[in-house]
């Protein structure tokens, strides 16, 4: 994907699973995910379910990301070649944290996400502080104009940008409701469904067998994927041509195999259907074991 496409200006990073549910040294459980149990990827995604970079997840056999600041290193791992460029990087409270959105805008990369509380450097004004009503909002900026909110909806959210501001913005819900939400909050919902439209869309033509060996479900877990990336950019290049992706699989494997034969194939009529044992002397029945040893 980094000879063939850059991306646009927004990116998300999220795991995604492979299910598997056999022994295997770094399998992993993700109680959000649909498959819950299997072998966790970090993948680096466009908005529209482009994945541009992953990372199979393998414990501390990978050195490069394993040890203290583990989620930070995945961060700087998946952006390596993405740096510098002015992008803004979603990310869920897995990775977010004060230090990280310190140190992305040295290298013109801007972050955007929900936080966790127990996160460290986090302000105690903010995490400590107890929202009554809902739709209150409590709002703290550092030194590096890094600003972090706590607004209360269902329950209480709090959020990090090191990009955009607090200021409440009306937005139309699903259920077509007006609603006050943090300019910040309303950018993540619009940019962070990366890997989610990825999984659905995978999931609808499901290639998942338990016989496969985990390293074979794996492969073919990659070449779905870069079959679905090709998808997205055919239809990017062909604006007036777009297909469905159903349609879209049916012309790869027929460009693949070859178009089908003019004629179709003669079937072979063979019938397998029980035949009587033949008689002995004595006028019964041979059994099929005397027959198999040649009484």
């Amino acid at each position: 994907m980094k000879e063939l496409y850059y991306p646009s200006r927004e990116l998300s990073i999220d795991e995604s699973m492979v299910l598997w549910r056999g022994r295997l040294e770094f399998r992993q459980y993700v109680k959000d995910k649909r498959h819950k149990f299997g072998i966790k990827l970090y993948q680096l995604c466009e908005p529209n379910g482009i994945v541009l970079k992953l990372m199979v997840y393998t414990g501390s056999a990978n050195p490069e990301i394993s040890g203290t600041g583990h989620t930070e290193k995945v961060v700087f791992a998946l952006m390596k070649d993405y740096l510098n460029n002015g992008h803004s990087l979603y990310m869920d409270n897995y990775y977010n944290s004060v230090s990280l959105s310190n140190q992305l805008p040295q290298n013109k990369t801007y972050t955007t996400g929900t936080l966790r509380s127990n996160r460290k450097v986090n302000p105690p004004e903010i995490v400590k502080k107890h929202l009554k009503k809902k739709g209150e909002l409590i709002v703290q900026y550092n030194s590096k104009g890094i600003c972090i909110v706590k607004w209360k909806d269902r329950r209480e959210i709090l959020a990090i940008s090191s990009e955009h501001n607090a200021e409440m913005q009306n937005v139309t819900t699903q259920r077509r409701q007006e609603k006050l939400k943090p300019y910040l909050i309303n950018e993540y919902n619009k940019f962070m469904a990366g890997i989610d439209h990825c999984d659905q869309m995978l999931s609808y033509y499901s290639y998942e067998y338990k016989t496969l060996i985990w390293y074979k479900k794996l492969t073919i877990h990659l070449f779905q994927i870069m079959l679905l990336n090709s998808y997205y950019l055919y239809n990017q290049q062909n604006p007036n041509n777009k297909k469905a992706f159903y349609e879209y699989r049916l012309c790869v494997i027929e460009n693949l195999f070859g178009p089908p034969p003019p004629e179709p194939i003669p079937k072979i009529k063979i019938s397998h259907l029980p035949e009587l044992c033949p008689k002995n002397e004595g006028g019964g029945r041979v059994k099929r074991r005397s027959l198999r040893i040649g009484v």
